[in-house]
C-alpha cells in the first residue's frame, strides 16, 4: 500500500461542545472530518480520539473486495489453493490482534490498523489467517505453511515494532 495509491487524508476539525460530557462523535463531510468533543477534553486527548475515530470511519469505507482479492491471490500463490473461507473483512473492534479466524464458519477478520502498513505485512497477516482455515493451531505444520509467505520474518518484525510503538 504505497502512498501513491492511498487517498488524501481529510482535514480534522475539532469542535468543542459544552453540552458533551463524555462522548465523542465524528463524521466525514467532504474532505473535512468533524469531531465533536467535550469542551473540557485536553487538546492531546481530542487529537488522539479524532485520529482513532477517523481510522474507524475509513475502515468502514475501504471495500472488502480489496481483502478478498488479496486472500484469493495469496491462497493461490502461497498456499496452492488449500484455504477455504466464506468472508474476509476489515474490522474496527480488534485492538489487541492483527487478525482472527473462525475456522468452523470460515470467517476472517483483519484489524483496520493494518490498512496503512506495507503490502508484504498485510500479506503475512492474511496468510496467517488463511492457514487457520485448515490448520487450527500454531503447531509445526502451521508454522511451515506461514513460513512460505514472502518476507514473513520481516513482516513479523514490522508487526512487533508497530504493536509496540505504533505508526510513528
Amino acid at each position: 500500500m504505497d502512498s501513491a495509491s492511498s487517498p488524501v487524508e481529510p482535514t480534522i476539525r475539532i469542535i468543542r461542545s459544552a453540552r458533551r460530557r463524555k462522548s465523542v462523535q465524528g463524521r466525514l463531510k467532504g474532505d473535512v472530518f468533524e469531531v465533536r468533543v467535550p469542551a473540557s477534553m485536553s487538546q492531546q486527548r481530542a487529537n488522539m480520539m479524532a485520529r482513532e475515530l477517523l481510522g474507524k470511519v475509513q475502515a468502514k469505507t475501504v471495500p472488502a473486495v480489496d481483502l478478498e482479492a488479496t486472500a484469493t491471490r495469496l491462497n493461490k500463490k502461497v498456499l496452492g489453493g488449500r484455504a477455504s473461507w466464506t468472508s474476509i473483512r476489515w474490522v474496527t473492534n480488534q485492538n489487541s490482534r492483527w487478525g482472527s479466524c473462525t475456522p468452523a464458519e470460515g470467517t476472517i477478520r483483519i484489524s483496520h490498523r493494518l490498512q496503512k502498513v506495507p503490502q508484504y505485512v498485510l500479506d503475512a497477516v492474511v496468510v496467517h489467517e488463511l492457514v487457520h482455515t485448515f490448520v487450527p493451531n500454531h503447531g509445526p505444520e502451521f508454522q511451515r505453511w506461514v513460513a512460505k509467505t514472502p518476507l514473513a520474518e520481516r513482516a513479523q518484525g514490522y508487526l512487533e515494532a508497530y504493536g509496540r510503538w505504533g505508526e510513528n
